[in-house]
């Protein structure tokens, strides 16, 4: 085996492409989450190199060589190549140092749920109406914690979730999620609108029946106290926690809380009434 360092423009990643014969699915979104790093000069050269096995096919690296096409950038990377071919049906399976990982060396509190929210949050402000789901990009631990120090106070979103709501949220709502709605809310209207919005949502304090945050409420306990039926997907629970916020801060009471993205209504994806002051970097 032999690695090296090299500069990896576009025609020499169409070249690596060529010599693909089978491999995984391209996730597109990832592909231009990597492009974008690539155009804004945020690239990091990390430690994984492109793997081109011992029979010159390229079996690591398909994502990194689409985004280098895409940004039409040059970048450097290195690029291990005599493997056995072998290698690509196990690259990739072994155990990650994962962001939560990083946040606990840091000695951060409630890291677990803090890198999921920084996550959720990432995924927003790329992906605002959460169409990619889990075909979402591949952030880096680097990129996470760069997004996380140059946006502020998501500790402590998580924080009062964990700390104040954690006991009504067991099998009822995500904790990232929460807290990450949490954060949003915070930015579009202020901390206090937010806070109350989400501590109702979690307790039912203080709600009446015309109450939209009511509505998804009763949805929420209807669902946990079937454990057998299947769960709300996590975008259409997004919509109605959007659909329900708006309602609260506009003040309207519609008789239903619903959303239907397919046929024959084809609903949009809901967008935060003051999303606009959103301004996540």
């Amino acid at each position: 085996m032999e690695q090296k360092l090299v500069r990896l423009n576009p025609k020499k990643a169409a070249e690596l492409l060529a010599t693909v014969k089978s491999n995984r699915a391209i996730a597109d979104l990832h592909v231009e989450f990597l492009a974008e790093q690539m155009r804004s000069g945020k690239w990091i050269e990390g430690f994984t190199p492109l793997v081109i096995s011992s029979e010159g096919e390229l079996i690591d690296g398909q994502h990194r060589c689409q985004a280098v096409i895409r940004s039409g950038k040059e970048i450097r990377v290195r690029i291990e190549s005599g493997v056995d071919p072998l290698l690509k049906y196990v690259i990739d399976t072994g155990r990650r140092r994962t962001f939560g990982d990083v946040l606990h060396m840091r000695g951060e509190k409630n890291y677990a749920c803090l890198a999921a929210t920084v996550r959720r949050l990432a995924i927003y402000a790329i992906d605002p109406e959460f169409k990619a789901g889990r075909a979402v990009a591949r952030f880096n631990n680097l990129y996470l914690l760069d997004f996380y120090e140059r946006n502020p106070w998501i500790d402590a979103s998580v924080d009062w979730a964990q700390s104040k709501m954690q006991e009504y949220l067991t099998h009822f709502y995500p904790h990232s999620l929460f807290a990450a709605f949490h954060y949003l809310f915070s930015l579009a209207q202020d901390e206090e609108s937010a806070t109350a919005f989400m501590q109702s949502l979690a307790t039912g304090a203080n709600l009446m029946e015309s109450d939209s945050v009511y509505k998804l409420r009763e949805k929420l306990l209807r669902q946990s106290r079937r454990p057998e039926a299947p769960r709300i997907p996590n975008r259409a629970l997004c919509a109605l926690t959007i659909k329900a916020w708006n309602n609260t801060i506009s003040g309207s009471h519609p008789e239903q809380l619903t959303w239907h993205p397919g046929p024959p209504r084809n609903d949009a994806f809901p967008r935060i009434f003051g999303e606009e002051e959103i301004k996540l970097r």
